[in-house]
């Protein structure tokens, strides 16, 4: 695995990441909010995938630091979740920059 989900140091919102697979619209993967400062490094996605390249999008949901936790603004990335061996465990995300 070769990708980072961080929430910037001095954000005024916590965040959320959700991995999406763009084909089917599955969750792959979904965080728990994360304070600002802070990052997740390793994580695993909700099922093994077979050896390929697949088209997906990191979503980022952003909430307020009230006891409310409201829904914000958010953004999204489009990326490629490419698997190395059948049903690997390893996995290689590579950011295709576009941020929305």
């Amino acid at each position: 695995q070769e990708f980072v989900l961080r929430n910037p140091e001095g954000n005024p919102c916590y965040f959320k990441f959700q991995i999406i697979l763009d084909k089917t619209g599955e969750i792959l993967y979904e965080s728990n909010l994360v304070p600002p400062g802070y990052a997740i490094a390793k994580f695993h996605l909700k099922r093994a995938m077979d050896a390929g390249s697949y088209k997906a999008t990191v979503k980022y949901l952003t909430y307020s630091f009230d006891a409310e936790q409201n829904r914000l603004n958010n953004a999204q990335v489009k990326t490629t979740i490419t698997v190395v061996g059948s049903r690997a465990k390893r996995r290689k995300f590579m950011n295709g920059g576009r941020s929305e």
